[in-house]
């Protein structure tokens, strides 16, 4: 993947892909000067730059790429000594369920429900006050496990993802 540039087809579901074609020797600084420049034009009118980062993390260019996006600004932030803060929101896989080829396949399904999973694992917000948006989808899945049984949901936020536990699923 050195010297190769991101183009329409993503990464396929593959995370170690998505990642990759970020971090690459050509992708990487292009990317790294223009959110400096943003920053820096943002940093003229406003004393804190509010950051928002939008992703899906279901297939393998945005759950590989989430990550380091956001060291990625961290450190730019960090060399310039600027005020800021990031947002996120973040899609998961629940959201493109509803594509027919994606709603056919139970495997590829599956595959977007591990790439979701493993992507909230890596998200570290860096110390700082977590918040978050569970999309309508994701709850909307929830009730179907759920089955219309009364039982128990366990939520688990941790530093790096949020858990809902539904009997003997996670």
């Amino acid at each position: 993947l050195i010297g190769t540039k991101i183009d329409d087809t993503g990464a396929q579901q593959r995370r170690q892909i998505g990642r990759a074609m970020l971090c690459n020797d050509i992708v990487y600084p292009d990317i790294q000067c223009r959110l400096l420049q943003v920053f820096n034009e943002a940093a003229k009118f406003h004393k804190t730059v509010e950051i928002i980062l939008i992703a899906g993390i279901s297939g393998g260019t945005g759950s590989g790429s989430i990550i380091d996006t956001t060291y990625m600004i961290h450190d730019i932030f960090k060399s310039l000594g600027m005020t800021y803060r990031i947002s996120g929101f973040i899609y998961t896989p629940e959201v493109q369920f509803l594509i027919p080829t994606i709603a056919n396949s139970a495997e590829t399904k599956h595959n977007l429900r591990l790439n979701g999973y493993a992507a909230l694992k890596e998200i570290d917000y860096q110390g700082e006050d977590i918040s978050f948006i569970v999309p309508s989808k994701t709850l909307a899945e929830i009730m179907k496990i759920m089955d219309d049984e009364e039982g128990t949901v366990s939520i688990s936020v941790g530093k790096r993802h949020i858990i809902f536990e539904i009997g003997n699923y996670y």
